[in-house]
């Protein structure tokens, strides 16, 4: 009788944390900070143009296509050099 009591008051606790919503914030609510210098969270001007935190620039178009496809022909094109020099090598 007592371990059902004490089981039907930890299954009552723990439904009643799944069911009520969370009261306390968290960082996903806490709003972001909008003017001035944080830094934690950095210059917000700066942050706020599309673009400005990638190490590369993305207003040349052509540029930018020429270095994707360099960088994506690259990583395609590994595997089948390696297996090149390795039948090369085993034909020397």
């Amino acid at each position: 009788n007592l371990f059902e009591k004490k089981m039907s008051f930890l299954f009552r606790k723990a439904l009643g944390r799944i069911a009520t919503p969370v009261s306390r914030r968290s960082i996903a609510t806490t709003p972001a900070k909008r003017s001035g210098s944080d830094p934690l969270i950095g210059h917000v001007e700066q942050e706020a143009n599309p673009g400005s935190n990638i190490p590369f620039n993305i207003q040349n178009r052509y540029k930018l296509a020429a270095l994707m496809i360099f960088y994506f022909g690259s990583a395609f094109a590994a595997p089948f050099l390696v297996v090149r020099h390795q039948l090369l090598k085993k034909n020397s």
